[in-house]
């Protein structure tokens, strides 16, 4: 099969996949506030989200091969190309996600996703439930129906409504943290 062949099968396969694959759960309504006083009280909630095992192994496969590869000759792109995939890998394992008096501090191994949303850009929070699949894949994307996203996997994020647009992080219990959001933008008048 010529390359320029397989290029326009995996781009109709992709698009057939982003149609037909099942969609995430978004009602688009902002979450209960959490029944806390934050006059009384100093509210912090912490989750986090890890790469799906099957992603962390396909990456670790595939840089394996590429390293191999270029181990078995002068080929400098695959042992580059096997940095790369190990680098970004090991990057976005894990994400973390703070709600606290101040805003929502987001960590992960890239410097630049990392730090901290003040409350005055939120305008809500959410629990929704993502696929990879309508984000276009793993790491960190963008969709034409949800926004900017950092998606490690399937299954439970947190959504913001930013200023600027939604944000989506996958985390393991959004809940809470949606709940804890939305009610410091009540208690801020927002």
């Amino acid at each position: 099969m010529k390359h320029t062949t397989a290029l326009i099968l995996g781009a109709v396969a992709g698009a057939a996949a982003a149609v037909f694959l099942p969609r995430g759960l978004d009602d688009h309504r902002p979450a209960e506030p959490l029944d806390v006083d934050l006059d009384d009280v100093r509210a912090v909630v912490a989750t986090d989200g890890s790469l799906a095992p099957w992603a962390l192994g396909t990456l670790g496969a595939g840089s394996g091969a590429l390293l191999a590869r270029a181990m078995a000759g002068p080929r400098r792109r695959d042992a580059v190309g096997a940095a790369i995939i190990g680098l970004l890998t090991a990057a976005l394992r894990r994400v973390g996600v703070v709600v606290g008096g101040h805003g929502v501090t987001v960590t992960c191994g890239i410097p630049a996703l990392r730090g901290q949303i003040p409350y005055r850009v939120i305008r809500s929070a959410r629990a929704v439930t993502v696929t990879a699949a309508e984000f276009g894949g793993l790491g960190v994307r963008w969709s034409p129906e949800r926004g900017a996203g950092l998606i490690l996997r399937s299954g439970p994020a947190l959504t913001l409504d930013l200023d600027r647009g939604p944000l989506t992080i996958s985390v393991d219990d959004p809940t809470d943290a949606a709940a804890l959001i939305t009610r410091h933008l009540e208690h801020a008048g927002r």
